[in-house]
């Protein structure tokens, strides 16, 4: 028997959709990812100075965009992650007297400060990259 079965199956329902809503974003970031070797090895001629530079603005504005799939995907993978544990620790929350009160507590507990832990990391080691994300701004401005 399960306490909360709606709260459990909303937020197991969100971490669902939130992970594989981490897997599309990823997929999106990483087709707009590429080396300048790449684009050698896909359009295997020599460029003119001009298609070399226009080559140079489309990677760096591809970039641009791929950092933002790439900044969904973290956020949609941590708030499933956080909403998983929180279904989770709803299924194991204990309903009525039992011997298993305890470890079911015990785990229900568990998992909810895995997913507060989880969460707090995510944010800690974003708080960090905020001044490379500016630098990397700064040294690739968006073409005119």
């Amino acid at each position: 028997m399960i306490r909360y079965p709606g709260w459990a199956l909303f937020t197991l329902t969100f971490a669902a959709i939130a992970l594989v809503a981490c897997v599309q974003c990823g997929f999106n970031a990483r087709a707009l990812m590429y080396s300048h070797a790449e684009i050698v090895e896909w359009l295997p001629h020599v460029f003119t100075a001009d298609e070399s530079e226009a080559l140079r603005h489309a990677q760096i504005e591809n970039a641009r965009t791929a950092r933002k799939w790439e900044w969904a995907a973290e956020w949609t993978y941590h708030i499933g992650i956080v909403c998983l544990a929180v279904g989770i620790g709803l299924v194991l929350i204990p309903m009525g007297r039992s011997g298993e009160n305890i470890p079911r507590w015990l785990a229900a507990i568990s998992v909810v400060l895995g997913g507060v832990v989880q969460w707090c990391y995510y944010v800690r080691g974003w708080c960090k990259d905020k001044e490379a994300r500016k630098q990397w701004s700064v040294a690739n401005p968006k073409p005119s």
